[in-house]
């Protein structure tokens, strides 16, 4: 179990990268390649570990990874209202952060 406090910077990174970096560069590039046929809806692979209003106090070693989904989620709060502000076709774009529950790996 990894405490917050002893986590490496390339540790932190890698869930930085892996989940709120890349999936942001890949919505970004799928509304440059789409248009003018903006896809509909864009969907992310969330979870409630990223909650900022129902922290899960149970969950120690997972700082970096909560952490790492909260930053998605803020993302995506701001990808979706600058697409309304935008107008045009991508203001119709419906973003979606979903959790699918809980998997035993």
């Amino acid at each position: 179990m990894h405490k917050t406090s002893d986590r490496s910077f390339s540790d932190f990174a890698l869930h930085l990268h892996t989940n709120s970096i890349g999936p942001i560069i890949i919505a970004q590039r799928l509304l440059q390649v789409c248009s003018p046929l903006v896809p509909s809806k864009l969907v992310f692979i969330s979870s409630d570990s990223g909650s900022a209003g129902d922290f899960q106090g149970h969950e120690d070693g997972f700082a970096a990874y909560g952490a790492s989904k909260a930053a998605l989620n803020q993302m995506l709060r701001h990808m979706a209202l600058e697409l309304k502000r935008k107008g045009g076709p991508e203001a119709d774009v419906c973003i979606l952060a979903i959790h699918p529950g809980t998997v035993q790996t």
